[in-house]
């Protein structure tokens, strides 16, 4: 992926009013992008929430990165009080321009929490969620 250092903004285009913001994002345990040690990205998507003071991961994308925790925090959300892990992890942004090829920005030892498991209307958890 081609790293690009963003001027401090994203634009997110629809075609009608959006209810909610998801788009793909790319996430791999933390490691020195100057090292040699390049986990392996694996593609989710990422929902955004503008209110939020922290950013989360599923604890499905926790085991599926095979994340290990550098920390634990008490966090109060919809789901009430809990204490969670804290994981240490890189990620990647796509971004499109126009007539050009696709490239990313990457954020490298992004501080997450990790969050119960979201869930679809049917019940069934979402794993491809980040």
């Amino acid at each position: 992926m081609t790293e690009y250092i963003a001027p401090g903004a994203f634009t997110y285009v629809t075609r009608s009013i959006a209810s909610v913001l998801i788009t793909p994002i790319f996430i791999c345990a933390a490691y020195d992008p100057q090292g040699k040690d390049e986990s392996t990205f694996r593609q989710y998507s990422a929902i955004w929430d503008t209110g939020a003071t922290k950013t989360m991961v599923t604890q499905h994308v926790a085991k599926d990165c095979g994340l290990v925790p550098t920390a634990q925090s008490r966090v109060q959300g919809i789901f009430g009080v809990k204490t969670v892990n804290g994981y240490l992890v890189n990620i990647a942004l796509p971004i499109q321009y126009p007539n050009r090829a696709q490239e990313s920005i990457a954020i490298h030892h992004l501080s997450v929490l990790e969050a119960p498991a979201l869930t679809n209307s049917l019940g069934q958890q979402a794993g491809q969620f980040a």
